[in-house]
């Protein structure tokens, strides 16, 4: 939801760069988590990809416009829940199995995705739907 909600305060460009942030979280968190073992080229690439995301941020700042960084921000902490329930994600099947795994993770998504439009996108609904009746 962050990811998507960031368009609205940044550039598509901004964006779509720093949605790449969750790869370089899903290792570092896998290394702890699930205890993988990287050689020093992929926590250089690591590193890269941190260093870039810093100078898309800086480039973005503005003084008039401080919503730029605002949507950077937003979509790095998307970047980084994502990067997060990935490893989260292989952690639990490893431990419940597929089958298990794909028939829990289907019957909450759809609760809470449907709670959070409730929640967060309601009154756009009734408002679209208000104004065309089917």
């Amino acid at each position: 939801y962050w990811i998507y909600k960031s368009y609205h305060y940044t550039s598509l460009t901004s964006v779509q760069s720093l949605d790449c942030l969750g790869i370089p979280v899903a290792i570092v968190i896998s290394k702890f988590l699930l205890h993988k073992t990287y050689n020093n080229y992929q926590y250089g690439a690591v590193f890269l990809s941190i260093l870039g995301v810093m100078l898309i941020v800086y480039s973005d700042y503005d003084e008039k416009d401080p919503s730029n960084v605002e949507g950077d921000v937003i979509c790095a902490g998307g970047a980084l829940l994502f990067g997060a329930s990935t490893v989260c994600q292989e952690w639990i099947i490893q431990d419940l199995g597929i089958y298990h795994y794909m028939g829990t993770v289907c019957w909450y998504a759809g609760l809470l995705s449907a709670l959070q439009v409730g929640v967060l996108e309601g009154g756009v609904l009734v408002h679209t739907f208000s104004k065309h009746p089917v």
